[in-house]
């Protein structure tokens, strides 16, 4: 199959550190895992000496979009991307025809949708967050009724709307009413990055880790309170904090107001293949999400933790509390609850047997169950099941529920 994978965001660089560039590119080596043939349409593709065994086409921003300025410039010129690319898709389908596109959903884009309904070919749209909701309340948004618009407009059309947590799933359809309903695929991980990662080693010092953005929604305060209780009790802790964000200076500040700054180690953004080797360095690895109303996740970093073999304490949260099986493949613990992250970290360090058993259990779940090529493969039934040979279908029949956990 030949397949043209779109994402006009422009946070997102091809080939960027971040999870979501990540993530990108994983799912595109999943599909050509499986045999198929992948060209990208995206915005940016970010600095990187880094080379794609795939076809990348960059949509520019057109002439008139760089003369627009204003509160609403960027929005303007976001929807000017999507004549742009059409015709980047029209003249990649004219040299060798697509037979399916799949987008990764970003605010405006609505020029992938317009092409295959005139070329008849199906339609997955994959929804990361609500778009429109986050967008409005973090950042600014001042073309709302057109972008909720162009938002129901592709949730309803699409031949397939793929969402990575039921949250996400949810917001989806009770926005657009589409039928059928949206299907949850989680995220997953690259299996073969992690098949070499070996056990931790047991020393004198414990290292406590975590991975991802550092943000105020991942928790990281009530790590760095954890891990200040912790040290008071023994000084053989440390912690691995992997990643970068907002919060760098937060808690490089607390870490030295605290007397820790020796102890905590941040590395800052780095490439994906590093992960696995910093990984090994880890005793527990953390996801200590806070107490959150609304949390549409599904955390690529729990995946990692499980495929590199990891002990790990995650808070009872959302997806996390699907995938993670307290007492089987790790912890869980209440969201925000320092106590509880500091007993269970407690408990793994004084427990070796249990971290191993735990570890070993999650890294033979994830290879079981959560590799890339083994969610494509899903989204690609899903496809078939929703198109006739024929093309794009007039009516996309009802699909029956999906678990993407099942063997």
């Amino acid at each position: 199959m030949r397949i043209a994978y779109v994402c006009l965001d422009r946070g997102i660089p091809l080939l960027g550190h971040k999870g979501a560039s990540n993530h990108v590119r994983e799912f595109i080596a999943g599909a050509r895992g499986l045999g198929h043939e992948v060209e990208v349409f995206c915005t940016r593709v970010g600095k990187s000496e880094r080379q794609t065994p795939y076809v990348v086409r960059k949509v520019k921003a057109s002439k008139r979009s760089a003369e627009i300025s204003g509160l609403a410039g960027g929005e303007v010129s976001s929807l000017d991307q999507n004549e742009v690319l059409q015709r980047t898709l029209e003249q990649a389908h004219g040299e060798a025809p697509f037979d399916m596109v799949y987008e990764r959903y970003s605010l405006w884009s609505f020029g992938a949708l317009e092409f295959t309904e005139r070329h008849r070919v199906p339609f997955v749209l994959e929804v990361n967050s609500p778009l429109c909701v986050e967008q409005k309340n973090y950042r600014t948004l001042n073309l709302e009724p057109a972008a909720r618009a162009i938002e129901n407009l592709v949730f309803r059309a699409a031949t397939v709307v793929v969402g990575v947590s039921q949250r996400v799933a949810d917001y989806v359809d009770s926005r657009s009413h589409r039928r059928p309903a949206t299907v949850v695929v989680p995220n997953g991980v690259d299996l073969d990055l992690f098949s070499r990662v070996t056990p931790a080693r047991p020393g004198d010092s414990f290292t406590i880790g975590f991975v991802g953005s550092l943000k105020p929604w991942h928790g990281l305060e009530t790590l760095l309170k954890a891990f200040r209780r912790l040290v008071q009790e023994s000084p053989d802790y440390r912690l691995l904090i992997v990643g970068d964000g907002p919060q760098r200076s937060w808690i490089e500040d607390y870490a030295r107001e605290n007397g820790l700054s020796h102890r905590v180690e941040i590395t800052g953004g780095v490439e994906k293949t590093s992960i696995p080797g910093l990984l090994e360095r880890m005793d527990v690895a953390t996801a200590p999400y806070p107490a959150l109303d609304d949390f549409y996740f599904s955390p690529l970093k729990l995946f990692e933790y499980m495929a590199a073999g990891r002990a790990i304490v995650a808070s009872r949260i959302g997806q996390v509390a699907d995938v993670i099986q307290h007492g089987e493949t790790g912890l869980l613990v209440s969201p925000g609850s320092m106590d509880e992250l500091t007993e269970s970290i407690r408990l793994l360090r004084a427990n070796p047997d249990l971290r191993q058993r735990l570890g070993l259990a999650a890294h033979r779940e994830a290879f079981q169950l959560h590799g890339w090529e083994r969610r494509v493969r899903l989204v690609l039934e899903i496809v078939s099941a929703a198109s006739p040979a024929s093309g794009r279908p007039e009516v996309v029949p009802e699909n029956q529920p999906v678990n993407a956990y099942a063997n």
